[in-house]
């Protein structure tokens, strides 16, 4: 078996499933073509998701007899905003709108009441995509076939809200996808139909956005081929594997929090990128008690693949006219640009601009 190399996206549709990666599966066809055309409710929010989808809408139109319909559920809108006062909507609705299919909408499973995928029947899976609520067992049971489960990671490694992103923090190079059922009690327990192997390799430096959308064209395309091999039919084996159950706590703002001996250039690059974002605290290089200091946000980071002759410690920043105007800021491996700052109670502005406007060009100044 080829070993599944990291590819951009548009170059991982190879014509066979088989040369991108093999699954583990006991039971390769062993019930093909023994269910009628199904109607599946389609859970799911964001872009990870939006890939199964249509994906799936895809086998419809071209494989009728293996589906017959598709309803999508998603999450109500929420609101963000330091006021709250945004609607942000979630983005699996309009694809479904664009692809016509059914839309429905969640603030919780209390009191909700499954739709039917027609006014004379019912559906018969339900199949959830980085969905973002617990799917409960009565809803569940509902499903003649259960349900359904694509998950970034090599189950049970990276059980949580935050696998891609733990992968890449954790400087793990390697990775796949998993094909599980939803389990009634607890998140990512489920019985895995389909896994990645060999494991993705992932190559150094890559970026989020890369590894994520590699990971949601091969979950999609894994999860069409579950469908098409019915391995949701019972009896269903759960297949074993060698790696170690670890959890993908969420991430939060301690996760974008500069750690400034412990970060390389490329990791602060990775992590604004990952997480929209980094902080830190802006004071003076000899840490005055008499001022402040104040919390700092980046964002933007690129590394400089030049070195600059600044004798500066960690931390600290500098204005540099050459190639182009821009903030150069210090690293303990190297430098790294800073496309925009926003200090604390003041407006975000542009790296170059915010440097240009302190005094002494940023001299004696200082993130810690």
């Amino acid at each position: 078996m080829i070993p599944t190399p990291l590819l951009r996206p548009a170059l991982l549709r190879p014509t066979s499933l088989r040369y991108r990666f093999s699954c583990y599966t006991h039971r390769l066809y062993s019930t093909l073509n023994t269910t009628a055309p199904l109607r599946i409710l389609f859970a799911g929010s964001d872009d990870f998701s939006i890939v199964s989808l249509n994906a799936l809408h895809r086998e419809h139109v071209n494989r009728p007899s293996l589906i017959a319909s598709i309803d999508v559920l998603c999450r109500e809108d929420g609101r963000t905003g330091r006021k709250r006062d945004i609607l942000k909507e979630v983005p699996i609705k309009a694809v479904a709108r664009n692809l016509g299919l059914p839309l429905h909408m969640i603030s919780s499973f209390k009191d909700w009441q499954l739709p039917k995928s027609s006014p004379t029947s019912s559906f018969d899976l339900i199949i959830a995509v980085s969905f973002g609520l617990f799917i409960p067992a009565s809803l569940i049971d509902k499903f003649p076939y259960g349900g359904l489960n694509v998950h970034p990671s090599l189950l049970p490694r990276y059980r949580g809200a935050a696998p891609i992103q733990r992968t890449l923090l954790n400087l793990d190079r390697e990775t796949g996808v998993t094909i599980q059922t939803l389990d009634k009690e607890r998140f990512d327990h489920g019985k895995i139909l389909m896994q990645s192997s060999p494991p993705i390799e992932i190559p150094p430096k890559t970026s989020y956005r890369t590894l994520h959308d590699n990971l949601a064209v091969c979950g999609a395309d894994m999860l069409v081929e579950t469908l098409r091999q019915r391995l949701f039919v019972p009896p269903i084996s759960d297949i074993k594997n060698p790696y170690q159950a670890s959890v993908a706590r969420k991430v939060t703002s301690e996760d974008s929090r500069i750690s400034w001996q412990d970060w390389s250039a490329d990791e602060m690059k990775l992590r604004a990128e990952m997480l929209g974002s980094v902080w830190t605290e802006l004071g003076t290089e000899l840490d005055e008690p008499s001022i402040p200091r104040k919390r700092t946000i980046l964002t933007g980071i690129d590394v400089l693949n030049w070195d600059l002759e600044l004798d500066i410690g960690v931390g600290c920043f500098r204005y540099v006219k050459q190639p182009e105007e821009m903030m150069v800021l210090k690293c303990k491996d190297g430098w790294v640009r800073v496309y925009a700052v926003k200090v604390e109670g003041k407006k975000e502005i542009e790296g170059g601009t915010w440097i240009r406007s302190l005094q002494k060009r940023g001299v004696g100044r200082k993130f810690w």
